[in-house]
């Protein structure tokens, strides 16, 4: 009699059978994760990594939830698909990477640099070495944004000893100490080849 209310349960009421063994469908860049590469990233940052659609700079390792801005950092080897020029569906006429940034988040970056954000293209690479062509003067620039944001202290943050930062606006910190830099966030963490 058991086993006749729970075939009668999954034939009247499939939809709770479907959502008990439906996976966590994540997304990055397109394409959807398998179950082996979801719980390897998951095994890598120590996270559940919620079900979602999320974009990543395979370049720099820079990632957000798609159709929005950058969320943190990340291993660039851990980036899977291409990223899309539209993956935050910016407007601001800055790239990072070939993606479009919204204005919100072309101005975070363009504080870093101590100005206001100027449309053109622009390189982040693994190393938080964020580059370009100043618009003005023709002159070739390239900044480190972790020693930046140490310097700085933008985003109404904190800083302590020159080593480390950690934005109230963002909630995300970086440091360093000898030859090892570090992002993170309260998801997320990144620390680069000198650790």
């Amino acid at each position: 009699m058991k086993n006749y209310w729970i075939l009668m349960a999954v034939l009247l009421f499939p939809q709770f059978l479907s959502a008990q063994i439906k996976p966590n469908v994540v997304v990055m860049n397109d394409q959807t994760l398998g179950v082996e590469q979801l719980g390897s990233l998951e095994k890598a940052y120590g996270v559940k990594i919620p079900a979602g659609k999320y974009w990543c700079d395979s370049k720099s390792g820079l990632w957000g939830v798609q159709g929005g801005a950058a969320a943190g950092f990340m291993q660039p080897k851990h980036c899977i698909g291409k990223l899309s020029p539209q993956a935050s569906n910016g407007n601001s006429g800055v790239f990072i990477n070939g993606r479009q940034t919204g204005i919100q988040e072309a101005v975070w970056w363009a504080s870093l640099l101590g100005s206001a954000p100027i449309p053109g293209q622009y390189a982040l690479d693994a190393y938080g070495t964020f580059s370009g062509v100043n618009a003005y003067t023709g002159i070739p620039f390239a900044i480190n944004v972790v020693q930046a944001a140490q310097s700085y202290g933008k985003g109404g943050g904190w800083s302590q000893g020159g080593s480390i930062h950690r934005s109230f606006a963002t909630g995300i910190g970086s440091g360093s100490q000898g030859g090892c830099n570090y992002v993170i966030g309260s998801d997320f963490s990144y620390s680069g080849p000198g650790c």
